[in-house]
């Protein structure tokens, strides 16, 4: 999914510290961590709409999303349509899409190829979707960023809750509101709490039950506790390059290795192995380790 996820630059690390009004803005209306059954129907309505499949969701996107993005996607259902809408995203069949084009037109952000043509609305932009939270699509070297505008020069900071950061190589400026993460704004990054201080580039890895990465020099935290009730830190080794955030690691959520019998579905849940029938869901079939 990484052509589709985590926007993790110097300024995000999306995911969560205890919720609750405090002095740093962590925001008290932040929605509830999600159950494990919960997990597993987010991942797989996710998983099946969006990204590189079930399992992939637990390293690349649910570290990444806010429980309010998370529970829009239970919201959602079976509907692709719905579950994209949550990010900001549409997806339409578009023959012309031949070759691979990232353009702006207005404040969306463009994605052109393979027949089909991808709308990223800017000003309602998931971070998970790589881009940045800013209102307007910014023209870059490589094609577009959503981004909040053009910039030169390396800097990032905290305005209240807000991160913002400079990336130089795509030369735009981004910015996240760490409070929608029930995380705090420190140098420059979102952070669970912990975070925030300086830190050489390292490998993901976990701390307790939190993931850690380093990113543009600072780490960043954060709680799985937050996403999901009872979960930890499992992975970020040899065996598991990519931590998630789990419920144990009696199976590894590794990428294509779902299998479909019948209508259901049988995938790694964060470190447990679990089954969801397709049809319950409101899909009409199981094909390759997907929902359909």
């Amino acid at each position: 999914m990484r052509g589709l996820a985590l926007l993790c630059i110097a300024l995000v690390a999306c995911g969560g510290s205890p919720s609750g009004d405090d002095d740093d803005g962590v925001d008290a209306s932040v929605p509830p961590a999600l159950s494990s059954d919960e997990v597993a129907t987010a991942c797989v309505l996710f998983g099946s709409c969006m990204g590189d499949g079930i399992n992939d969701c637990y390293t690349d996107a649910m570290p990444f999303w806010s429980n309010a993005e998370a529970r829009c996607v239970l919201a959602a259902g079976a509907s692709c349509t719905a579950i994209r809408a949550c990010f900001g995203m549409t997806v339409v069949a578009d023959p012309s899409c031949t070759g691979r084009m990232i353009t702006c037109d207005g404040n969306n952000l463009v994605n052109c190829g393979d027949g089909a043509r991808s709308t990223i609305s800017c000003p309602d932009a998931s971070p998970l979707l790589r881009v940045g939270t800013g209102a307007t699509c910014v023209p870059t070297s490589t094609g577009a960023l959503c981004a909040d505008a053009s910039c030169s020069a390396a800097a990032s900071g905290c305005n209240g809750s807000i991160a913002e950061s400079c990336v130089t190589d795509k030369g735009v400026q981004l910015s996240l509101d760490c409070a929608d993460y029930a995380q705090s704004c420190v140098n420059g990054g979102c952070t669970a709490a912990g975070g925030g201080g300086a830190c050489a580039v390292a490998s993901p890895h976990c701390d307790g039950a939190a993931i850690v990465r380093c990113s543009g020099g600072v780490e960043l935290r954060t709680d799985c506790t937050v996403l999901a009730v009872g979960s930890s830190c499992y992975g970020g080794d040899r065996d598991a390059p990519e931590p998630y955030c789990g419920f144990g690691a009696a199976c590894l959520p590794t990428k294509g290795a779902e299998t479909c019998s019948g209508t259901s579905v049988t995938f790694c849940n964060a470190g447990a192995t679990a089954t969801v029938d397709c049809a319950a869901l409101g899909f009409s079939s199981c094909i390759s380790g997907h929902c359909f």
